[in-house]
This record gives C-alpha cells, sequence and structure tokens, in this order.
C-alpha cells in the first residue's frame, strides 16, 4: 500500500509539474527553502551553502526544513532566517511549505518525498541532486522519474561533499568554492557543554562521531583508530571524546 501510494503521489506530482511555468531566473532577496534530510555530518556540510546563499550578490533569505534533530543544530546560525520541522505525511509537509512561500527549493539528497512535495508546493525554481560516480539507494525510479520535471545537478559521488552541495547552487548563479564550514551555538548550550565536557591548560576537547546515517558511508574502525593515534601524536594532553547511538556502543 504505502509502495502504491507513492506511486500515486509520483503521478500526480508529474502532472502537476506541467500546469505552471517553472522561473529559469533568480531575483534579489528571494526565499530559498533548503528540503534536507540528511544527518549531522551532512547538516554541517550544508552550512557553506547555507552561507553562500547569504553573501551572494542576489542576498537570499533561507530556511530549512528537516528533522527535530537538526534544528538544534541551525537554530543559531545567522545566514538561515527559518526553520520548519517535517513531519511524517507529505500532505502535512507540502501544507507547512506553503505556508513559508519559497521561490526556490533546493532539495540537497535524493528524495521522493521531498521532490514530490516540492513540486506539489510550486515554487518558481526547483534544483534536486543526482548522483553520478557511485551508487545511491535514493537514487530510485520514481525519484529519476520525477527529476526530469525540475533542474537537476550532477552531485559525485566519493568527492567531498560540502562541494557537491555547493555545486547545487550553480543554477541560482552562485559559483562558490568556500567550503568553510561553521557551527553557532546557544549560550545555555555552551554552559552545559562547559560543565560536561573536561578541559586543561593548553589541550582541547575533540569528539568523534562513531556512526552514519547510512551503512554506504560508514566508516571501518580501523580508520578511526588511525585518526585517533594522528590526533595523539600532535598532543597526547587532549582528550577524546567518543559518542554515538545505541548501534554504536559495541564499536
Amino acid at each position: 500500500m504505502h509502495r502504491l501510494n507513492n506511486f500515486i503521489l509520483c503521478c500526480l506530482a508529474y502532472i502537476y509539474s506541467f500546469t505552471y511555468t517553472r522561473q529559469n531566473e533568480v531575483l534579489n532577496g528571494e526565499k530559498v527553502l533548503i528540503f534536507h534530510t540528511g544527518k549531522l555530518g551532512d547538516t554541517v556540510c550544508i552550512t557553506p551553502m547555507i552561507r553562500a546563499l547569504a553573501d551572494s550578490r542576489y542576498k537570499f533569505k533561507c530556511t530549512v526544513i528537516g528533522s527535530s534533530i537538526n534544528k538544534e543544530v541551525l537554530d543559531y546560525h545567522p545566514s538561515v532566517h527559518g526553520y520548519v520541522i517535517a513531519t511524517q505525511g507529505i500532505i502535512e509537509q507540502i501544507k507547512l511549505v506553503r505556508k513559508e512561500c519559497p521561490h526556490v527549493i533546493c532539495i540537497t539528497t535524493p528524495n521522493l518525498k521531498s521532490l514530490i512535495v516540492a513540486i506539489l508546493s510550486r515554487p518558481k525554481l526547483i534544483v534536486a541532486p543526482q548522483v553520478v560516480g557511485g551508487y545511491s539507494p535514493y537514487m530510485t525510479l520514481s525519484y529519476r522519474f520525477l527529476l526530469q520535471r525540475v533542474i537537476k545537478v550532477p552531485f559525485a559521488m566519493n568527492e567531498y561533499a560540502p562541494q557537491q552541495y555547493l555545486n547545487l547552487l550553480r543554477p541560482l548563479g552562485i559559483e562558490s568554492t568556500d567550503t568553510q564550514k561553521s557551527i553557532y551555538y546557544s549560550k545555555q548550550a555552551e554552559s552545559v557543554a562547559a560543565q560536561r565536557i573536561q578541559k586543561g591548560q593548553g589541550c582541547k576537547a575533540i569528539g568523534i562521531a562513531l556512526g552514519a546515517g547510512n551503512s554506504i558511508k560508514q566508516w571501518p574502525v580501523t580508520k578511526f583508530v588511525q585518526l585517533v593515534q594522528v590526533l595523539l601524536e600532535r598532543n597526547d594532553g587532549d582528550i577524546l571524546y567518543i559518542f554515538g547511538g545505541a548501534k554504536e556502543k559495541d564499536i
């Protein structure tokens, strides 16, 4: 039943995409909605993309739609004008997106649900990634089918992810190679972290997350061992915090 519903919505979105004229150019100050379904690592990697939108000559206003966890990561970013927590239902998501009235929707990760919502929300411009040079389980037949109705940008697998995210902005007239990532936080978060993290004179507290959102992105344990060895060689007084979910506990 789930697959049947997705197929029906996919066909509906495809037909609906012919009912309005899409915009092929951007205007100053337009609102860009970033559809982001990635996990923590990918969320950090899209921050250069967010900054590039704000710093461009068009002065885009950026809103992000994604999970409640990622909201905590991006909430205090000065280039994020708003954050919308995504719902499970497609109809509810369409209502949320239409309420934001974005001129442009940019999808960061191949996702059929996001693409259906984007088309049925009727923005002026939709940009979505097309994975090349590798395998992605999210490049489904239905996603590739709908991809023909939007502006698709090649997203190279096994290449530096922050730059690939920046490349999604090329249809908006933005060419950037500045992949410096930026994370901001509240005073309350800083206070909580200070209580939990030990710091000594001349040393750093380093956090290492072992898990990945998808098994194809999971780093081998041997790689983490090599990373730790390099860090300790630089300063054996640094304190390492290794964290993750229940699945990573044994690792």
